[in-house]
């Protein structure tokens, strides 16, 4: 098998990428790799691309409603080739010529490299048709999302309806288009003619074309060409394919499989895409879905996946046993949606279920709990109230045995990929997984949060160290807003946790390192202090990432602000509630830690259960005032003088 050019492969031909390919997935790193490659290219030196798979597209294949306003493809005269692999690369290379092109209409040139404008346009872009209608040489087919977005918005040109939706795949090629432009917008025409024959000319695919779906298989699983590596939903895909060609069945049974599996990974990418803003991984849902529907969680997902299930070395695999899989897929993606894009609505995710699953998206130790909550959404038994309530379970759950027990975060974790499991295959119900959870949050242990942050008081900073301090002033901030009926939330949880350190949005009130008007109190507890200004009561949540500018300044100039900073009096509603204090002292940041710790107790007890936060796990009841002098342990102050 011989290397051709890019002027080889373009021989009087159509590509198309099939709507159930993944869509186009390069990011800023792959670009730049592939730029500097283009770079160091000598002059006439070949650079090799790898392998560049193709299928022949039939005449039957091109009658369909995938070609429906696909001229010059769709005419019987026209050799059509999908894209089996090497659309990353291919598209890119497009993309780059669409900008060469653009460039030397700029400068005025008629030609590149003896060829004309308006022939390599014609060669691997796009050409006139009869009827004024233009045939894309390189596009999607009809039903991929990215198909009207490349042709209108990568290409300039008017397509069917000019319609589409913005995606993380077509922020992605208007990302790579925007990139090329960058790099050649100052080229001359030395420099362009240079770089247009490294594309054309020098660099050099492998091309192969499979003409069945035994050899689309193996190519594809064979593969490990530059660019982004297959994962593993791909594979599963192409192994799916592989063995709708090769199971025991009906021609008519084979096809309509086969037309089911490219129906599914359509839908799959679309939701995984959906969103412009966050690409879902292909990987992460499959794995969480995996678990889930198998449970065979002592083994390596992709090996259980093509080595033990979809083998055609297991007897008991049927075409009804891949559709079963394929269609829990498709209902499942929906839902794997919703669980991470919580702004957007489904009948059973009401405004509180919304506000729980974007406070388990901020917590450690939530991932563990994706397959169950996607078997949740998957069950047809699901109310909005009982959603909701299994949402406040799980959060509390983490709460306690993460943020007070210390516990690592993958406990229990087996326990609730074998519940999510039960639930999915209806062996145990909605009320079996609510108490299972509720059992397992008895084990809460409130003598481990006094004793670590004992030892963070002696080795490190105290609460300004605790690893969940920001959910938590986020959640006592949340809870302020509800306290002063608050119109709007002065407090952004994306500005908040943008810096992982907590100096960025964090402050002491009580300085950590006083100027003049400290002094005094400095004085009084010189031996303690760390533990004054590092108790819970002293640390405030910012409403703007402006740490560094309220300094050491006084109590006042911090509550009014000045030219230089807003002040409490107008932040956040934990800084406003602090600027209520005429002063800052001992006993201000006494009381107001105590109402926190207050606010902890009520927040994450199970009233229903009748905890007592306070009470270390043991039958012992205290006073008002015995939990008073308890909890006052729990702020670590030192003496009072």
């Amino acid at each position: 098998m011989k290397t051709l050019s890019l002027i080889e492969i373009f021989n009087d031909c159509y590509f198309r990428i099939p709507d159930y390919q993944r869509g186009y997935a390069w990011d800023d790193k792959n670009l730049e790799d592939f730029w500097n490659d283009l770079n160091n290219i000598e002059d006439n030196q070949k650079y090799y691309m790898g392998v560049l798979t193709t299928e022949f597209v039939s005449d039957k294949e091109k009658s369909s409603g995938s070609f429906e306003y696909d001229y010059g493809a769709k005419s019987k005269e026209s050799k059509v080739f999908y894209i089996v692999d090497g659309q990353q690369r291919l598209t890119t290379i497009i993309i780059l010529l669409k900008a060469i092109v653009d460039r030397a209409k700029e400068l005025g040139l008629d030609f590149l490299s003896d060829m004309e404008i308006d022939d390599i346009e014609k060669k691997f872009l796009f050409k006139k048709l009869p009827e004024n209608v233009l045939g894309f040489i390189f596009a999607y087919t009809k039903d991929n999302p990215s198909d009207e977005f490349f042709k209108s918005r990568i290409l300039n040109k008017e397509s069917a309806s000019n319609n589409f939706e913005n995606t993380i795949y077509t922020n992605n090629l208007k990302f790579a288009k925007e990139f090329f432009y960058k790099k050649i917008k100052n080229f001359n025409e030395n420099q362009l003619n240079s770089l247009y024959k490294k594309v054309v000319f020098d660099l050099k695919f492998m091309k192969y074309e499979v003409n069945d779906d035994f050899n689309v298989c193996i190519v594809f699983e064979s593969m490990n060409n530059r660019g982004k590596s297959l994962s593993n939903l791909e594979l599963l895909k192409n192994r799916f394919i592989y063995l709708s060609a090769n199971l025991k069945a009906t021609d008519d049974a084979k096809q309509e499989l086969r037309k089911d599996i490219n129906e599914v990974w359509k839908n799959i990418y679309h939701y995984l895409g959906k969103n412009p803003d966050l690409k879902l991984d292909d990987d992460d849902f499959l794995y969480n879905h995996w678990i889930m529907y198998f449970e065979d969680t002592n083994e390596v997902y992709k090996d259980s996946l093509l080595n033990k299930h979809f083998t055609i070395k297991n007897n008991k695999l049927t075409i009804q046993y891949i559709k079963d899989y394929i269609f829990d897929l498709k209902r499942s993606v929906r839902n794997w949606y919703f669980l991470h894009i919580v702004n957007d609505s489904d009948f059973k995710i009401d405004n509180t279920s919304k506000e729980y699953l974007a406070k388990l998206h901020r917590l450690e130790g939530f991932n563990h709990f994706k397959p169950l909550i996607l078997a949740i959404l998957n069950n047809e038994n699901l109310t909005k109230n009982s959603l909701a309530y299994i949402l406040k379970l799980i959060e509390k759950f983490i709460f306690l045995m993460f943020a007070i027990t210390q516990k690592r975060t993958d406990f229990s974790k087996n326990t609730f990929f074998k519940l999510a499991h039960s639930i999915h295959t209806k062996k145990s119900n909605l009320d079996d997984m609510k108490n299972k959870i509720l059992e397992k949050s008895k084990g809460y242990n409130i003598n481990v949060f006094y004793q670590d942050l004992s030892d963070k008081f002696k080795w490190n900073k105290g609460y300004y160290s605790w690893r969940y301090l920001k959910y938590f002033l986020y959640e006592y901030e949340e809870y302020l807003c509800e306290k002063y009926k608050g119109q709007d939330k002065k407090l952004s949880w994306d500005e908040f946790s943008k810096y992982k350190q907590n100096f960025a949005s964090v402050e002491h009130i009580l300085p950590q390192e006083p100027e003049k008007y400290w002094n005094d109190i400095y004085k009084k507890y010189k031996n303690n202090i760390k533990n004054l200004t590092h108790s819970i009561g002293n640390l405030v949540a910012l409403s703007k990432q402006r740490n560094s500018t309220f300094s050491n300044y006084d109590f006042e100039t911090k509550k009014i602000g000045n030219k230089e900073f807003i002040g409490y009096k107008n932040g956040s509603y934990a800084e406003i509630e602090i600027a209520l204090n005429n002063k800052w002292d001992y006993e201000e940041i006494k009381q107001r830690g105590l109402n926190m710790l207050e606010f902890m107790q009520k927040r994450w007890s199970f009233e229903d259960e009748n905890f007592d936060f306070w009470c270390f796990n043991d039958e012992t009841k205290m006073s008002e005032d015995e939990k008073i002098i308890h909890k006052e342990r729990f702020l670590f102050l030192p003496p009072e003088k």
